[in-house]
């Protein structure tokens, strides 16, 4: 399939498993060139030996200066910045709302409102503007984006996906 996307630019967040590694890999086998950030720094490496032409670097996108390390690291080796999948993020905790550790879900809020925040606004892309800009993403018009969080309903009892509710009403 040839999705006219050889040579794009893209940065793909928690790239080392699951949706984000299938989402690089498609992106590199359709010829666009592809940088990946992921915690899971055993997942990174793996993913090196596998798929060679995929660069990456450890960063938790919670952490704003981690990020914004990341967007210099990556832009550096790609040479900018076409496309950014916000890919990470976690169900966060699975407890009923008077059960829940408040450390558990400071930590899914933290990775799913503010690390998509971190990557798609001022703190990642455009440190001086206030919002998303094209200081990066310069080559093919405007910036593309997307954010992917997770949705886990099907997977458990109404009293146990607060948190992706929230998730979808407050951080949209």
């Amino acid at each position: 399939m040839d999705l006219d996307i050889k040579d794009l630019r893209v940065l793909i967040t928690a790239g080392g498993n699951g949706i984000g590694r299938a989402i690089a890999r498609r992106f590199a086998a359709e010829g666009a060139r592809v940088h990946i950030c992921d915690v899971d720094e055993m997942a990174l490496s793996a993913l090196k030996s596998s798929d060679p032409t995929i660069t990456s670097s450890p960063c938790d996108v919670a952490d704003r200066a981690a990020v914004q390390k990341l967007f210099a690291g990556a832009v550096a080796k790609l040479g900018g910045l076409d496309v950014l999948v916000n890919n990470a993020g976690v169900a966060g905790p699975t407890a009923k709302v008077e059960e829940m550790n408040p450390e558990d879900w400071d930590r899914c809020l933290e990775i799913c409102l503010t690390g998509q925040l971190h990557a798609t606004c001022g703190t990642a892309f455009a440190p001086e503007q206030k919002c998303l800009d094209r200081q990066y993403l310069v080559r093919r018009g405007p910036a593309r984006f997307c954010d992917a969080l997770t949705l886990c309903g099907g997977e458990m009892g109404r009293d146990r996906v607060f948190q992706v509710a929230v998730d979808r009403a407050w951080g949209r």
